[in-house]
């Protein structure tokens, strides 16, 4: 859209740089989505490490034979 007049402009830079802020809050909000993913896979990750070892033919898996 070519603005006609210098109100024109002004309405289209307001739309664009509301539409920059928009995309600004929608990529903080992914990194803090993904952030948050990212925790708790570690979280439940720790968590299968933890129960693993503590009983090591848990979920059907045999342990290892010991000589």
């Amino acid at each position: 859209m070519i603005p006609r007049s210098e109100k024109d402009a002004t309405d289209v830079l307001r739309a664009l740089e509301a539409q920059i802020r928009q995309a600004r809050q929608q990529i903080e909000n992914h990194i803090v989505q993904r952030t948050n993913w990212e925790e708790r896979l570690a979280y439940l990750q720790d968590q299968v490490w933890a129960v693993k070892t503590l009983w090591p033919g848990a979920g059907g898996e045999k342990p290892e034979a010991r000589s």
